[in-house]
């Protein structure tokens, strides 16, 4: 008998925690889509709480996107609000026809015990995203699906925020996504959450994306991929491509396209966390002009705030004090903008969420007052936690009475300092306390909010309480168990309000750190503390691709790094690569050595001043590539094999991360390894790629090259068939609008076209697309006559609403010309014209921007 007893207790439990079967039931076609019932058969998972009755629901989204959602039938839980953008479908998605044969790009196939889906691309069958074969677990506090992948060591991407390789490590890999204050460790999860995945097989992409803000690891085996979350619901997308190029465009229909930035913000930035007072901020800007470096925009850290307990922008603007102390009055920062603004140049500071608790301290007595604190979880006492300041209260953005407080503070700070915009840092929330401050401790052995079964980033000795507020805090909508990584997304949304308002409807800069899917529609962001050192040089690349993928396109690291100090060698490199950013701005941490450009030494700022006035040059270039990303959606960096899938090595290509391209026609090959003169590149296959400097034809393509490169020296490529507008640089992007501009013609190598475009409006007025008020300008460059000794440049304008800019068009300066005795005429006038090394060309003329362009160049052989 008792030999009967011990094999029952020893069986019983493992029956219970046998894997969970789940079944298919009443599988229904609907107009858009699937409906049916999931119902638990069988098992047990290893955390208990089992839901037992869940609802699908399959919807075809669009002919390239379909959405599975599957959630508990019984009871409401927890779903995502303010990401989606698209509306639901209220009929069936259009279809593709080819020669009179329609289909959708994606077919569906379900499995109705143990439960589990297919969805394959509809022209080959091929699978894109499997269940079959990985768990499927649908418990309280711990949800997964996941799919396998034909092939071993697949081309990943995504599963951000980190600092890491751009390519997924895919051997038994866990990507914690959970917004925390973290300074940039190596393959840790940082200060953003973006559960999208990109996957590139033989030379086209799938990807998909989890709608879920709870904390989750996705974990990557050899060939699987598993989300888990410990919150929420099922809520997937699945985009079919095929191109890479595609797959993004489609994701980022989903959570809204990128912003374009306002022109200015486009220039260079300067920053420091430790300029003591406004005369060094002002000696800063003044060392910036007198060694004749551009500069849009100053940037001021937690030191313009009062006394060093009150880092916190909106504390000390509330304070109701009449200036910062003697470091930064308020009177001379009224003049010190003012001046600025004379000179068409930018100021912008930092805030803080945290409001410090200080009874008679005005942005905590209103806080109070109008109870849109964040509360502890007893919904009734609002929830503390230490920053800058002190102890502090954290406000609740989600409450719509936040608004209002926000506004005011917002407002009354730009009505005696008008600043160009503001920077959101330390909003993952950061706090010095695990929790709260003086709080409940976590109740081992006790499921909840605050001590779930499973952990995300458990693996960094860390829990959901780590440096943050404490998981059960409670928001006027749900608990930061929920709401936790959706934070900077309302923040962000009542700053813009704000910002937009106060600036009588310009364009804002909003700099964010935490982040969230549909960030980019609104803000920018930086990749956090990075560290001055190769690595996080090299991780800036990565850091700013994955950006990219996740629809967040305005960004870019601290050039020369934040914390320790950065070397000359380290800097100059860094600078060359960064005024390449979407995003530029240098920036340091206090007690650093100093690293502004001039600061070095006299060959030091000839080089930076180099590479800033090429930024500067490319503005019009990059402020384009800003309105095709967010009109097209897409990415303004790109990873090779975005461009080139069908490269002759399409694999090899899927791991090149330390290149990148500008769009689509330049790329950069930088150097980022320490004490390197040379740096190996690869060339995409299928054009020729000229030295973006000299015109040298380098390379025809589909082959790496060892390229000269001394420490002064950034290489960069423009790929044939490109047209790109160059600007007459200037010490400011107002300026640089206005001056002359060139267009620089790599010949296509072929008898194809060459092809580029403007885009051009004010520069900061908001919703220009949607209102017309822009010109768009296409260039091609088409070979007459099947004679590439021959060809034609020429303009369309495909929008004219925007008929201010006073641009003359001064040269054309083309690459790739075939002879040496060429002759250009434009409406039958003779134009000046110019043969230098590497038989470039170069065509003087004087014509408007918005007039008609009619160039004929004829080369003799």
């Amino acid at each position: 008998m008792k030999l009967l007893l011990l094999v029952i207790a020893f069986i019983v439990p493992l029956l219970a925690n046998a894997d969970p079967v789940y079944r298919l039931l009443n599988l229904k076609a609907t107009d858009v889509g699937y409906t049916a019932d999931i119902t638990l058969q069988e098992g047990s998972g290893p955390y208990g709480s089992d839901i037992k009755n869940l609802k699908l629901e399959t919807t075809f989204e669009s002919e390239d996107t379909i959405r599975i959602k599957i959630t508990d039938r019984d009871r409401r839980r927890w779903e995502v609000p303010k990401v989606v953008k698209t509306k639901q479908p209220t009929q069936p998605p259009k279809k593709v026809s080819i020669l009179w044969f329609a289909f959708r790009l994606y077919d569906i196939h379900f499995e109705e015990k143990p439960f589990s889906f297919e969805i394959k691309r509809a022209s080959s069958g091929e699978v894109l995203f499997s269940t079959r074969g990985t768990p499927f677990v649908y418990f309280d506090q711990y949800i997964t699906i996941g799919t396998t992948f034909p092939k071993p060591d697949p081309n990943l991407y995504g599963a951000g925020e980190r600092a890491a390789p751009f390519r997924l490590e895919t051997n038994n890999q866990r990507y914690t996504m959970f917004n925390i204050d973290n300074p940039n460790f190596y393959k840790e999860n940082l200060y953003g959450t973006h559960p999208f995945f990109l996957e590139f097989r033989d030379g086209r992409s799938s990807g998909a994306f989890l709608l879920n803000s709870n904390a989750q690891d996705i974990i990557v085996n050899n060939q699987s991929l598993n989300f888990i979350t410990i919150g929420g619901i099922i809520d997937l997308f699945v985009f079919v491509g095929p191109s890479p190029s595609q797959v993004v465009k489609q994701y980022h229909t989903v959570i809204g396209a990128p912003f374009i930035p306002a022109f200015w913000s486009l220039g260079w930035h300067q920053s420091r966390f430790g300029y003591h007072n406004i005369q060094e901020v002002q000696q800063v800007v003044q060392k910036y002009k007198e060694n004749d470096l551009p500069l849009d925009t100053i940037w001021n850290d937690i030191d313009y705030m009062q006394a060093c307990e009150i880092h916190h922008h909106h504390h000390s603007l509330s304070l109701g004090l009449q200036g910062f102390h003697d470091r930064y009055p308020e009177d001379q920062m009224r003049q010190f903008v003012d001046k600025l603004h004379a000179n068409n140049q930018q100021y912008i500071v930092i805030v803080d969420p945290g409001i410090k608790k200080q009874v008679g301290y005005r942005a905590y007595d209103e806080g109070v007052r109008d109870d849109i604190f964040i509360k502890r979880s007893d919904n009734k006492t609002d929830i503390v936690n230490k920053v800058w300041p002190g102890l502090c209260t954290f406000p609740d953005f989600t409450n719509p009475k936040c608004h209002q407080y926000w506004d005011r503070l917002v407002s009354d700070f730009l009505s005696r300092v008008p600043i160009d915009g503001l920077w959101l840092d330390m909003n993952e929330q950061s706090g010095f306390c695990d929790g709260e401050c003086n709080g409940d401790p976590i109740i081992k052995n006790k499921f909840s909010h605050r001590n779930p079964p499973y952990v995300p980033g458990s693996q960094f000795g860390r829990n959901l309480n780590s440096k943050t507020l404490s998981s059960d805090a409670i928001y006027s909508i749900g608990s930061n168990y929920d709401l936790h990584n959706m934070y900077p997304l309302y923040q962000i949304e009542s700053t813009s309000r704000t910002l937009q308002r106060t600036r009588n409807n310009k364009r804002a800069m909003i700099l964010t750190r935490a982040n969230f899917p549909s960030t980019g529609t609104l803000s920018a962001h930086w990749t956090g503390d990075n560290w001055s050192n190769w690595l996080s040089l090299r991780m800036s690349l990565s850091g700013i691709l994955s950006m990219q993928l996740f629809g967040i396109s305005f960004v870019g690291s601290d050039i020369c790094g934040f914390q320790e100090d950065a070397t000359y060698e380290l800097c100059a490199r860094w600078t060359q690569v960064g005024s390449l950013y979407p995003f530029s701005r240098n920036h340091n941490g206090m007690g650093r050595k100093l690293q502004e450009p001039y600061l070095f030494d006299q060959a030091f700022t000839n080089m930076a001043r180099k590479y800033l006035y090429n930024r500067y040059s490319l503005l019009f270039h990059l402020y384009t590539l800003f309105y095709e990303n967010s009109v097209h959606k897409g990415m303004v960096w790109r990873p090779l094999f975005f461009e080139f899938a069908l490269d002759k090595g399409n694999d090899g290509i899927a791991r090149i991360d330390e290149q990148f391209l500008l769009g689509s026609s330049l790329l950069c090959s930088p150097v980022v390894y320490e004490r390197a003169s040379s740096v190996r590149a690869y060339f995409p296959s299928g054009v020729t790629w000229y030295d973006y400097y000299s015109g040298e034809a380098v390379s025809n393509g589909s082959e790496w090259r060892v390229l000269r490169a001394p420490w002064d020296h950034l290489p960069l490529h423009i790929r044939s068939g490109s047209i790109i507008v160059k600007n007459t640089p200037a010490l400011t992007s107002a300026q640089t609008k206005k001056n002359p501009i060139g267009l620089l013609v790599a010949l296509s190598d072929t008898l194809d076209d060459s092809l580029g475009s403007l885009y051009l409006d004010d520069g900061d007025s908001l919703n220009t697309v949607d209102l017309g008020k822009y010109t768009l300008i296409t260039y091609r460059s088409v070979y007459q006559g099947g004679n590439r000794n021959v060809f034609r440049l020429q303009n369309e304008i495909l929008n004219l609403g925007y008929t201010q800019s006073s641009n003359t068009i001064d040269c054309i300066i083309v690459y790739g010309v075939k002879g040496n005795d060429c002759k250009a005429e434009s409406g039958g006038a003779v134009l000046p014209t110019k043969i230098g090394p590497f038989n470039t060309l170069t065509v003087n003329l004087q014509v408007n921007v918005l007039s008609k362009l009619d160039v004929v160049v004829n080369c003799k052989p």
